[in-house]
């Protein structure tokens, strides 16, 4: 389990209470095709203060698990910890109050506005759904967060329509801060950006996360995009946590085959030509048929038949990293 700790002024090593903890999550749907399982016993904790970006291919899993964080879809088995509290299977009515401690920016900005409304209006809306302050006073606190965003004052009366993609996803994030979060949830917020506008959501991301005292669930497929705003990470793989730990320490020593691959598919990251080669060429199985053992071990360089048999559990490796790979060295 993800376990994250802060230093205190003495440089002992604190532990804190976990913001969010995730205990053998699984969610699994029905389908025409059979049962699909999206996510598979997913484990992991994160204190206050620290960021965690979840990495995977499309399918992994990784958007379904903030699906279950906000509770927009109930877990099949498990138990979910938000401050504390359990909300795996919280009655509705009750929801609302912890929801306005964790907010949402997703990946396409226009689509996440109300088209109808101003932007002034899209950054009031959680203030009025949740009754904080008079007209003037919202009115206020919106124009101060378009401010703390980059994004004019004089564009409060403007629709989404108006301005760039870029502005959009700044009143995105203005409108996700309006409820002061404790967890900011990003889904692949900057992947539909040109590149030159990512950098700069990237960096006030990176400035506001210190002045809003927030902590990051950030899922994106780009892992150059994640090393420049996590301090730890998790890689998934058909529904189950790989590989994860403080993010310097994979990234410069990857202990999982399929780790390996991603980071070899990056220019940035690949060292050579022999590593690049740890990527796989066929098909991954599908989460209707899960293989037994190691989910990775069709695709694996390194399989043997104690993978097809036996499902390797993470394992605590040097640097503060976990895998769940039977070749990972401790």
């Amino acid at each position: 389990m993800l376990s994250c700790r802060a230093t205190d002024e003495w440089g002992e090593r604190v532990t804190q209470e976990p913001l969010l903890r995730l205990d053998n999550v699984t969610k699994q749907f029905r389908t025409r095709q059979g049962t699909m399982t999206a996510v598979d016993r997913v484990s992991f904790t994160l204190v206050r203060g620290e960021h965690l970006g979840i990495v995977g291919a499309s399918g992994s899993g990784k958007s379904t698990v903030i699906k279950l964080v906000q509770r927009l879809i109930q877990p099949t088995s498990g138990d979910i910890f938000f401050t504390g509290v359990d909300i795996a299977r919280m009655p509705r009515a009750e929801l609302r109050k912890w929801r306005s401690k964790m907010q949402a920016v997703s990946q396409n900005p226009y689509a996440s506005l109300f088209p109808n409304k101003t932007i002034g209006q899209n950054i009031v809306e959680p203030l009025l759904i949740h009754r904080i302050g008079s007209t003037q006073e919202r009115k206020e606190k919106a124009m101060a967060l378009m401010e703390k965003v980059g994004v004019p004052r004089n564009q409060f009366y403007a629709f989404p329509h108006e301005i760039s993609g870029g502005q959009q996803q700044r009143i995105a994030i203005a409108r996700a801060l309006a409820l002061q979060p404790e967890l900011l949830i990003l889904d692949e917020a900057v992947s539909s950006l040109d590149v030159s506008i990512q950098a700069q959501i990237l960096h006030l991301l990176a400035s506001l996360r210190g002045e809003f005292d927030l902590t990051y669930l950030f899922v994106s497929h780009n892992l150059a995009v994640v090393r420049l705003i996590c301090s730890h990470v998790a890689v998934m793989f058909l529904g189950r946590i790989v590989e994860m730990g403080p993010i310097d320490a994979i990234y410069e020593k990857p202990a999982h085959p399929y780790t390996k691959a991603l980071l070899a598919a990056v220019p940035e990251f690949t060292q050579g030509e022999e590593e690049a080669q740890v990527a796989a060429a066929s098909e991954p199985p599908t989460p209707y048929d899960l293989p037994s053992g190691c989910v990775y071990r069709t695709l694996c360089p390194l399989a043997s038949d104690r993978c097809a048999s036996e499902q390797p559990a993470l394992q605590a490796l040097a640097g503060g990293r976990l895998a769940a790979c039977h070749f990972a060295q401790v």
